[in-house]
């Protein structure tokens, strides 16, 4: 997880609205310099990182809220909004990874059960132990398998729907909407 911006130029003698402005800028460039990510699914680290920035900035936007103005409710939405979508897309790639790694478990207990099963005997007698052991297996894998897919097809969706949302609503007019904020008195 990449850390939190340090803020420069805090005063402790500045008016509310001058030290907002100040931690605000920071909290915006760093949400938006991880937005390249958006679309990129290489870019996994990248957007969860994002989606932290993200909640820096929404809980910065919410302690300053009286300084904001009449958009700074729906700025606020706004970047909650970024922050769900994204979190959509990262407990996806998390639960990939949890089932991944279940399913490879899963594998070697399997091939551990079989090799035991063969023993000793003849051909036909460890074919029919290892049909046996394959007929009595409460084998995960096709659940599993099936979890991966239908997990990285609504990560998909879900990426799809933030890049669409982020062309319509977030990218550039967000970033006025956002920078506007230094204006307000």
């Amino acid at each position: 997880m990449a850390k939190a911006r340090a803020i420069h130029g805090l005063r402790p003698r500045a008016t509310l609205l001058e030290n907002a402005r100040a931690i605000i800028a920071v909290r915006v460039g760093e949400m938006f310099s991880f937005a390249d990510a958006i679309g990129d699914p290489a870019r996994d680290r990248d957007l969860h990182n994002m989606r932290i920035a993200a909640k820096r900035l929404r809980y910065t936007l919410e302690m300053f809220r009286v300084c904001l103005g009449p958009d700074g409710p729906a700025l606020i939405d706004s970047v909650k909004e970024i922050q769900e979508r994204i979190g959509l897309i990262h407990d996806a790639d998390v639960l990939v990874e949890v089932a991944r790694l279940r399913l490879a478990v899963a594998a070697q207990r399997q091939v551990e059960a079989l090799t035991s099963a063969t023993g000793a005997g003849d051909e036909m007698q460890r074919v029919e132990r290892v049909r046996a052991a394959i007929a009595a297996s409460d084998d995960p894998r096709l659940g599993l398998a099936l979890l991966i897919a239908r997990t990285r097809a609504e990560r998909e969706r879900n990426s799809a729907a933030l890049s669409a949302w982020w062309a319509e609503h977030g990218g550039d007019a967000l970033r006025v909407r956002l920078d506007a904020l230094q204006a307000w008195r």
